[in-house]
């Protein structure tokens, strides 16, 4: 048997790798099958109708025998029994289909969250069942009398007649239990919040005037308008809140402890599987060393048994890459040529010494084309002062003139004195 719930229980929380469509499909079958729970417990509920209706009527049954009378009740329409009928038909059936309806949504979510989530899913879903029994169980049979008797001490003491309508009855118990039941899962909501870290402990135990207060509002709200029924609900609500300050606070402390040892040993193991990685590197490295070093005495051995012995992986018929069939073999034989002569000319210290470095002063550019030519310069300067000297010495322009009137009126007196000594 527990072999059996074990397996039920792994395919409970089984993850399933599903597209988004197959998932629509799977929402769509949990809706069909929460409506088909709904209306089967309906159909229950109205198959048993009437013993549902007696059930309803204990907190007026245990109100009448503290006030040693009886409380009538009345009907205000035609309609009245419809709808006291559908009231508490509607009541029943959702109060007995809601286990199944969370059984299917839990199943619909529970393989999307994580193991630690999983972990707390059944316990989280117990606990809810149970105080939301109990809330619902405190308010049918110790709030709802008292209300409905207190109400009726106020009324026979304002010397009012007690005509209560059986509509408002059933309406005002479903309400009343309802919300009372859900108040229940407060403390409930408070631990979740407390262990994913939303609400801080210090900053709830800081406000405890701020959440006496929240309560009474809460409980003014859903419970009848008497002093007793409304103390009579905080003081359950809050100490429910104490405790569930208290043991949020122990699960989330074991949370982060949790958490916290599980990072230590994740690095743990990333630095053990580091270590294993580099040792592994090293070791096959040294390997490859070792046979690599294996191969060149094996090598060595054999040149030194057989200097002109071929290599173990020469072909003759397999050209290499130049072509030549007998290249490695007289690259080989060559190499060791010049290892002999230079072992040669070690030997005697005289090996010529070449300079192969780069004469960088053939890169030089030659700008001695650029240079500017001063010579050139100086016998401008000279053939300038050569033609200076001559301007100097040659007449000017107005002195030839001159001159050549002085030699015509000259030649025209000497022409005159000619003529007149003829």
């Amino acid at each position: 048997m527990m072999l059996g719930l074990k397996k039920r229980k792994e395919k409970f929380f089984q993850n399933k790798d599903m597209t988004f469509l197959e998932h629509l499909e799977e929402m769509r079958w949990v809706i069909i099958k929460c409506i088909a729970v709904l209306f089967l417990m309906i159909f229950i509920v109205g198959i048993g109708y009437n013993h549902f209706f007696d059930l309803l009527q204990y907190p007026l049954h245990t109100a009448e025998k503290m006030l040693d009378h009886k409380i009538p009740l009345r009907v205000g329409s035609i309609m009245s029994p419809i709808f006291i009928m559908v009231y508490v038909v509607l009541s029943g059936g959702i109060a007995l289909a809601l286990p199944f309806m969370l059984f299917f949504i839990a199943g619909f979510v529970a393989p999307g969250l994580t193991k630690d989530e999983k972990r707390l899913l059944l316990p989280g879903a117990f606990t809810g069942a149970l105080l939301f029994i109990v809330g619902v169980s405190f308010a049918f049979f110790i709030i709802m009398p008292a209300g409905i008797y207190f109400s009726s001490l106020l009324s026979a003491s304002m010397n009012l007649d007690t005509l209560y309508d059986w509509e408002n009855y059933y309406s005002f118990i479903i309400w009343v239990t309802l919300s009372i039941g859900l108040a229940f899962e407060l403390p409930l909501l408070e631990v979740i919040l407390l262990y994913l870290g939303v609400l801080n402990p210090d900053f709830l135990r800081k406000n405890r005037r701020m959440v006496i207060l929240i309560l009474f509002i809460v409980a003014a709200v859903i419970t009848p308008p008497d002093v007793f029924t409304q103390i009579a609900l905080v003081v359950p609500l809050y100490l429910m809140y104490e405790g569930a300050l208290f043991i949020g606070t122990r699960l989330r402390k074991r949370k982060l402890a949790a958490e916290a040892e599980r990072e230590r040993k994740e690095a743990e193991q990333e630095a053990k599987e580091r270590k294993e990685y580099a040792e592994e590197i090293i070791e096959k490295r040294r390997l490859e060393m070792a046979e690599e070093e294996r191969l060149r005495n094996e090598e060595a051995q054999k040149k030194a048994a057989d200097p002109n012995a071929l290599p173990d992986d020469y072909d003759p018929n397999k050209p290499d890459e130049n072509d030549y069939g007998y290249a490695d073999y007289e690259a080989e034989y060559y190499r060791d040529e010049y290892d002999a002569e230079l072992e040669e000319l070690e030997r005697y210290d005289a090996i010529p010494e070449y300079d192969f470095s780069p004469d960088w002063s053939l890169n030089e550019p030659n700008l001695d084309i650029f240079a500017p030519d001063w010579h050139l310069n100086d016998s401008s300067k000279e053939e300038g002062g050569k033609s200076g000297g001559e301007d100097k010495e040659k007449p000017s322009a107005t002195d030839k003139e001159s001159d050549s009137a002085e030699k015509a009126s000259q030649k025209a007196e000497a022409e005159k004195l000619e003529n007149g000594a003829s």
